[in-house]
C-alpha cells in the first residue's frame, strides 16, 4: 500500500486524499512522525480535510497525549457544526472521544510475586486445609483437604470499578481437587460460620480429571452446572492464562471468560454491575477429605477504573 501511495503521489502530488491515506498507513505502522507529516500535507491542500484532521488526533494519542487527542476530536466536531448531527465525520469524532475517555479511566495493577511474603491486599483462606507459601516468584497453594471446602487467595475491588482479573495458573502433579480462577460477590457467613454466602459467582476451573469448565452461579441456584469447554483442556504442568472480564454497560452487564486469549464463555450477570459492593477475585482449590492440591500462580493483572 505504501509503494502504491508513493507512486500515486508522484503522479498527483497535490491530491489531498492520497496524503491522508498515506497518513493512515503510517499510523498502522506506529510511525506518528511520518503520519503527522502526511496529514498536515493533506490539510495544507484542503484545510478542512476530515480524514486528516481525525488522523492528527490519533497521532497525539499514539504519542501518549490522550487529552490533546480528545481536544482535537472536539475541535473537529465543532468545525463541522454546519453539517448534520449524523455527519459521519462528526459521529466518528464523538465516538472516539467516548472511547478514549473510557480507556484513560482504566488502571492496571499487576503482581509478579517477587518477594517472600504475600502482601498488597491479598487475603488468604486456608480453613479447608491447604496452605500457601511463596517461592520462585510465585504463590503456591499446597496440601490435603481436612474437610469439604475451598482454599483461596483473593483480592477485593469495588464492583462499579471492576474491569478484569487475569491470572497465570499452573496445576502441578499430585492435584486431585478442582482448581480455578473466580470472581464473586459474597456476604459473610451466617451464624458466625466460616463459609461465606455466595450472591454471584463466575469461575473457570480445571476438573480433577483435566477438563476445563466454566460456571455462572447465582444465589438460590447453587446447583448451577459446570460446563465443559470442548476446545480446551487443562493438562497437569501446563500454565493457563485465565481472564474474567466485565463487558457491556451497568444496566446490561455481561461477564466473559477468556482462556489463553480465547473467549470460552459469556453470560449476563445483571446484579454484578448494579452494586457498589466489593467483588472478590482470585484463585481457588476446592475439594473434600482425601483430595490434594498443588498449584502455582506466577502472575496476576487486575484492571479497574480510577474515576
Amino acid at each position: 500500500a505504501e509503494r502504491y501511495l508513493e507512486r500515486a503521489l508522484e503522479l498527483s502530488p497535490d491530491q489531498a486524499d492520497w496524503h491522508a491515506l498515506r497518513g493512515l498507513n503510517w499510523l498502522d505502522l506506529a510511525r506518528p512522525i511520518e503520519a503527522e507529516a502526511s496529514f498536515r500535507a493533506a490539510i495544507d491542500r484542503v484545510g478542512s480535510h476530515p480524514t486528516a484532521r481525525n488522523g492528527l488526533a490519533w497521532v497525539q494519542y499514539v504519542r501518549g497525549d490522550a487529552t490533546e487527542a480528545m481536544t482535537l476530536f472536539r475541535e473537529h466536531d465543532d468545525a463541522r457544526r454546519a453539517f448534520a448531527e449524523t455527519d459521519p465525520y462528526r459521529t466518528y469524532a464523538r465516538r472516539q472521544i467516548e472511547r478514549i475517555s473510557d480507556h484513560v479511566e482504566k488502571v492496571i495493577w499487576g503482581d509478579r510475586f517477587e518477594r517472600d511474603e504475600l502482601r498488597g491486599g491479598w487475603i488468604v483462606d486456608e480453613s479447608a486445609g491447604p496452605t500457601h507459601r511463596m517461592f520462585e516468584n510465585a504463590v503456591h497453594i499446597e496440601g490435603d483437604f481436612r474437610g469439604q471446602g475451598r482454599a483461596r487467595v483473593w483480592r477485593a475491588r469495588n464492583a462499579a470499578d471492576f474491569v478484569s482479573f487475569e491470572a497465570h495458573v499452573t496445576v502441578l502433579a499430585g492435584t486431585t481437587a478442582r482448581v480455578g480462577v473466580f470472581l464473586s460477590k459474597e456476604r459473610p457467613a451466617r451464624g458466625g460460620g466460616l463459609v461465606p454466602e455466595i450472591q454471584t459467582e463466575v469461575t473457570a476451573s480445571r476438573h480433577r480429571e483435566g477438563a476445563l469448565q466454566t460456571r455462572f452461579a447465582q444465589r438460590g441456584a447453587d446447583d448451577a452446572p459446570y460446563v465443559d469447554v470442548p476446545i480446551l483442556d487443562w493438562p497437569v504442568g501446563e500454565t493457563r492464562i485465565v481472564r474474567i472480564e466485565r463487558v457491556g454497560s451497568s444496566s446490561d452487564t455481561r461477564v466473559r471468560i477468556v482462556v489463553d486469549g480465547i473467549p470460552v464463555a459469556e453470560q449476563a450477570v445483571p446484579n454484578m454491575g448494579q452494586t457498589t459492593d466489593d467483588l472478590r477475585m482470585g484463585v481457588f482449590a476446592e475439594g473434600e477429605p482425601g483430595r490434594s492440591v498443588r498449584l502455582r500462580v506466577e502472575q496476576v493483572d487486575q484492571v479497574f477504573r480510577q474515576r
